[in-house]
């Protein structure tokens, strides 16, 4: 009689058996993807995307501050600071993040020196332009106001422009209301933004663009200066990527919109009411950091860098709460303040809108669109951003003509040519 072998263990506990194996394979890939996330760049308990640098004091820079009247802009120390650079012909070079003002207002003041230097051998078509208004034997007042640019490129209300002042002239007077757009960013050098080659087609132009400016600033400044300036044409430069604004802001005196810190740009409104540098940090925070003092569950997901993607997933679909206890708290605080499902920005325009035809200028909303999406959905637009405003885009632009990246997406020296085209043509209608 033939006897029976012992079963295999899988054999007697097939259930057992499966539960390990699928325990082992688990073990091995949770392994394998914690290995793959941590040679990619990702870290535990932080998100891979993250510009707020661990520091140990927050310090607000004084590269911007903030009128009485809530609007941003180059601060004096600054502007005083460009104007040294230019008058020693001192390039400035960044040595360390403590010590370096803020890009826009250093690329400033090292492409005015670079624009001197050049004199009459500048083939950039506003050091050509220059050249002519130097050489002029009967400069009128803006030609002045000109000269006087290329030594002090912020003016005295802290825009890189033309002193602001309602100059007698046959110049068609354009103010331009616009963020980093409208400042130049990207442009290489400066001057090569569209606001400079607008002044290069001989138009008296006021340029109000500012890094971080939003709706509520374009309006503010809208009503400070349209009845002192009294412009023949006000072109709002409305870009899509952050224009779009789902809480009513209300400048405030002193009140900026955005902390420049050695930390980074923190906004001051994040969720519909104004908040310390500090508190603004937590908000920003909260698309960077786990806060692991809201749980047992949050420390444990903020161990590895897998529990850390699951959990930066879990938070952004709202099944877990992003923030910290002291956000959480002003949030319920605040609980009546909520964030529109639609844009707000259209009551800033329709207000704008009748500045100017309070004071007999013409209104233009100019739309720049995302180098993502270059050519957006105009009805759809229409129907959502901006119902009965009539709007203009530029029409040939494409992603070869901006700085496509994240980290950048502005119009590069060839969608600033581009788009100072598009507004060369609606002004130039509005003046037949």
């Amino acid at each position: 009689m033939q006897q029976k072998g012992k079963k295999r263990f899988f054999n007697r506990y097939p259930k057992l058996t499966a539960t390990l194996f699928g325990m082992m394979v688990g073990v091995i890939l949770l392994g394998g993807g914690e290995f793959f996330l941590k040679k990619s760049g990702f870290k535990c308990g932080v998100a891979r995307q993250t510009h707020l640098w661990k520091l140990d004091s927050l310090v607000v820079k004084n590269d911007y501050e903030t009128d009485t009247n809530g609007i941003m802009s180059v601060s004096r120390v600054k502007k005083v600071w460009v104007e040294q650079q230019i008058a020693t012909k001192t390039p400035f070079l960044p040595i360390t993040s403590d010590t370096v003002p803020d890009l826009p207002i250093f690329e400033t003041a090292n492409d005015f020196i670079a624009l001197q230097a050049a004199e009459d051998k500048n083939t950039s078509e506003f050091g050509r332009f220059m050249a002519e208004v130097k050489n002029k034997p009967n400069p009128d007042s803006v030609d002045l106001a000109l000269l006087q640019y290329l030594q002090k490129p912020v003016n005295t209300a802290g825009f890189r422009s033309i002193e602001f002042k309602n100059y007698t002239t046959s110049k068609t007077k354009v103010l331009l209301l616009g963020d980093s757009y409208t400042w130049g960013r990207s442009a290489h050098p400066v001057t090569n933004s569209f606001a400079d080659l607008l002044l290069a087609n001989k138009l008296c132009v006021y340029n109000t663009g500012i890094v971080g400016a939003d709706p509520a600033q374009y309006e503010a400044i809208a009503r400070l200066w349209i009845p002192v300036l009294k412009p023949d044409v006000v072109c709002v430069n409305y870009y899509l990527g952050n224009d779009n604004l789902f809480y009513p802001r209300q400048p405030l005196a002193n009140q900026p919109p955005w902390y420049v810190t050695n930390t980074g740009w923190l906004n001051t409104f994040p969720a519909g009411f104004y908040v310390s540098p500090a508190v603004a940090l937590q908000f920003a925070q909260a698309n960077g950091s786990i806060p692991v003092e809201n749980g047992a569950f949050n420390r444990f997901c903020s161990k590895t860098r897998i529990g850390t993607q699951l959990w930066f997933l879990l938070a952004k679909t709202g099944v877990l709460n992003p923030y910290g206890k002291q956000v959480t708290q002003l949030l319920h605080q605040n609980r009546s303040i909520k964030k529109q499902r639609y844009s707000v920005s259209i009551q800033y325009l329709r207000r704008i809108e009748k500045i100017c035809k309070d004071n007999n200028s013409k209104f233009i909303l100019s739309v720049i669109p995302m180098y993502t999406e270059v050519n957006p959905d105009e009805t759809l637009l229409s129907k959502l951003l901006f119902p009965e405003m009539p709007f203009y885009m530029p029409r040939n632009l494409t992603t070869a003509d901006y700085v496509a990246t994240p980290a950048d997406g502005h119009f590069n020296n060839s969608g600033h040519s581009k788009y100072t085209a598009h507004l060369l043509e609606l002004i130039n209608r509005l003046r037949q």
